[in-house]
């Protein structure tokens, strides 16, 4: 009598039977990774210094809520110096403080790195490399942003709202905004705008 039965014509053979068991096998692992890897990761886009922002630049969340023409004052403050820019009626000392401002209402925080265990000076933040504080009409509070290191892809900025506020990466295009406002105010950039040092 013969050992083996027949199934559908096909002989089940040991070398059959063991087969089909390494298919079955490489079937569901196959499954088992597709679903997997089909899952979004809940994880962090990254922390820390190195930190890279995903392809999309829509930020979580903006620095400040407010209208430009809102500000009345502008100080800025570089290493150990600061320009303070004051607006008469609608026109600023050089527009660059207009386009800076325009900025920091369309811009924001890309990435929240504020869990990461490094402190402010490593981000240069403390002191920070470049900072800003804008002066509202009526009796609001002044809003300040700390501008940091770049990331070392140069595609972000370190920032920090306030003092001791959360730490964020922003775009670039903050720092560079910055830099074109500051040298704006700047007495031999601009002779005739109406900023003081402090």
């Amino acid at each position: 009598m013969a050992t083996a039965k027949a199934l559908d014509g096909v002989r089940m053979t040991p070398r059959t039977t063991l087969f089909l068991v390494v298919l079955i096998a490489l079937v569901g692992s196959y499954l088992w990774w597709e679903e997997r890897t089909s899952q979004p990761s809940t994880a962090p886009a990254g922390t820390g210094r190195g930190a890279v922002p995903a392809a999309s630049t829509t930020p979580l969340r903006g620095f400040f809520t407010f209208e430009p023409d809102q500000v009345v004052q502008v100080q800025m403050q570089r290493g150990g110096t600061t320009y303070t820019a004051t607006r008469s009626g609608p026109d600023w000392p050089t527009p660059a403080i207009g386009d800076f401002l325009r900025v920091l209402t369309q811009v924001g925080v890309i990435m929240d790195i504020s869990a990461d265990p490094l402190p402010a000076a490593e981000y240069g933040l403390l002191p920070p490399r470049n900072e800003a504080t804008l002066i509202l009409a009526g009796d609001l509070p002044p809003l300040v942003l700390r501008i940091g290191d770049r990331n070392p892809p140069s595609t972000g900025v370190y920032v920090q709202i306030g003092p001791s506020g959360p730490i964020g990466l922003a775009g670039a295009l903050v720092d560079w905004e910055f830099e074109k406002a500051f040298r704006g105010l700047t007495p031999t950039g601009t002779p005739s705008a109406r900023a003081s040092a402090g």
